[in-house]
This record gives structure tokens, C-alpha cells and sequence, in this order.
């Protein structure tokens, strides 16, 4: 999630799916749960102050988890195809 895949999408993607593509996210290690596992995302410490101080908003905020959710399903759904390349 952390590296730039907008380059290796399939030539119908849009911009905006490209733009999603290209941001660069951190998650959390998977974890094994009864019956699958999970991603699970975490808010850090510097996240942490900077909501409180107010230096950056909630709403802000959940727009980037929105966009990193985007950007899992984008790669869920371009899955083969970027298993194709060497990223």
C-alpha cells in the first residue's frame, strides 16, 4: 500500500483511480482472526496529537481512510493484473 501502483493499473482506469493508485499509505500487520484474517489500520501517535491540536480535522481524517479503503478495493479488483508486473 505504500508504493505508487498507478503505473501498473489497466489502461481503462480512470484518473481519479490513478490518483488513488498513486498515494502512499501505511497499514498495520494482518491479523488472524477464527475463520480469516484482518488489516487492520491503526491511529499513530503524530496522528493522534495533530487531531487534538487541531492541526489537522476528523473530517480530514476519515477522507484519507476513505481514500485508503479506495485504494485496497482498486488493488482487489486490479489484483491479477498487478500480479502480473514486478512491482
Amino acid at each position: 500500500m505504500f508504493q505508487d501502483v498507478s503505473e501498473f493499473l489497466t489502461p481503462d482506469c480512470t484518473e481519479e483511480e490513478r490518483a488513488i493508485a498513486a498515494k502512499r499509505f501505511l497499514l498495520g500487520q494482518p491479523v488472524d482472526i477464527p475463520d480469516g484474517a484482518v488489516l487492520r489500520t491503526c491511529l499513530g501517535a503524530a496522528q493522534l496529537t495533530d487531531l487534538v491540536s487541531g492541526e489537522q480535522s476528523l473530517e480530514a481524517m476519515m477522507q484519507e481512510d476513505a481514500a485508503l479503503l479506495a485504494k485496497l478495493a482498486l488493488m482487489a479488483r486490479q489484483f491479477d493484473h498487478l500480479t502480473s508486473h514486478t512491482l
